[in-house]
């Protein structure tokens, strides 16, 4: 499970450049090992080309980063995370994925 919130909530309204900060707090479901990996998709447009550093390996974890958007939308930032049956943060087999999404109003 992904629960992801932006500035604390699940939706915001800002300014361009202003900085959001985005939590998100990370459970691999019972019997799924442990959690693995953690990408951002802060543009929401399905690429996650920032991986979100995990401080520790284990069943319940939580990442966190900032982002600033240049331009005014509507943006829906992804965080992606992956728990694996062994722990194994190398392989792509066993995994079990899962989103957590928000929205970002820019004007």
């Amino acid at each position: 499970m992904v629960s992801l919130k932006v500035n604390g909530r699940e939706r915001v309204d800002v300014a361009v450049g202003e900085p959001v900060s985005f939590v998100a707090d990370i459970s691999a479901p019972p019997g799924t090992g442990k959690v693995v990996a953690a990408e951002w998709d802060l543009l929401g447009v399905g690429d996650y080309p920032v991986a979100g550093p995990l401080a520790a390996s284990g069943a319940n974890v939580s990442v966190k980063t900032t982002y600033s958007y240049a331009k005014p939308g509507t943006y829906f930032p992804v965080l992606r995370a992956a728990s694996q049956r062994d722990g194994d943060s190398k392989t792509p087999y066993t995994r079990v994925q899962n989103l957590g999404r928000v929205r970002v109003v820019v004007k």
